[in-house]
């Protein structure tokens, strides 16, 4: 996990100003050039305004139901399927393989639908019962993959959305989370909540050219069938 020292929230927003616009990869150098150290920095920064902030270990529910439908970039997905390789075991690796295709696999031609049309731009939101998926780097209420998580995944929780329409500012949070944010801000309170369009729009900038794939389809495609480390090894 990246580690970079707690900073306020007006700290962090001017910390973003000035280093954001330089960065040019994904959780691969750990400081300033780091779009998702950036991330993180302005998470601590929130964190740091809103004490009773609801996102914590031990909280999944952004990692629930239909959230595995979140899309992350080929390099987003380069930099988990090196955490893995690194971190976890070939055992661990071989029973991950074997319940995602027991889990997920049945479920895959539903998520290759959802995924051509997402790509036509539809904003696809199915109920739990239409596609009962979790993410299914979720392993008992906790995300397994977390230094190496998505940016998608990192700003969840701490920051403003502006809708595609360009309609007023939303917050980006659960509806737990929503209620704290909208609580007033400990510190200096003319330090707003970041927009993570801002943000996200770097990682776009990183991920030039790269596709965009469901998280459970990139790992379809980097597992093509259960067989443990060696089929990860080939298919990343």
């Amino acid at each position: 996990m990246i580690d970079l020292p707690l900073a306020p929230l007006a700290d962090a927003l001017a910390f973003a100003r000035d280093h954001l616009p330089g960065a040019d990869n994904l959780g691969r150098s750990g400081d300033e050039r780091d779009a998702y150290a950036v991330i993180e920095e302005l998470a601590q920064g929130v964190r740091a305004a809103y004490p009773r902030s609801r996102c914590a270990a031990g909280c999944s529910a952004c990692c629930a139901q239909h959230k595995a439908l979140f899309r992350i970039f080929e390099s987003e997905w380069e930099t988990l399927h090196d955490h893995i390789l690194e971190h976890w075991s070939e055992e661990r690796i071989a029973a991950f393989a074997e319940r995602f295709w027991r889990e997920a696999g049945p479920l895959l031609p539903a998520l290759e639908a959802i995924q051509a049309r997402m790509d036509r731009g539809e904003r696809v939101r199915p109920e739990f019962a239409e596609l009962p998926i979790d993410c299914p780097f979720l392993e008992g209420g906790r995300c397994s993959v977390y230094p190496a998580r998505a940016a998608i995944c990192r700003g969840f929780g701490y920051f403003h959305l502006r809708p595609d329409d360009g309609g007023d500012l939303e917050i980006y949070a659960c509806n737990m989370q929503r209620a704290v944010l909208r609580e007033r801000p400990a510190g200096d309170i003319r330090a707003g909540l970041p927009v993570f369009n801002t943000v996200y729009a770097q990682v776009e900038a990183i991920c030039t050219g790269e596709s965009k794939r469901l998280i459970p389809l990139w790992i379809a495609r980097t597992f093509p069938a259960p067989g443990g480390f060696s089929a990860m090894r080939a298919g990343g």
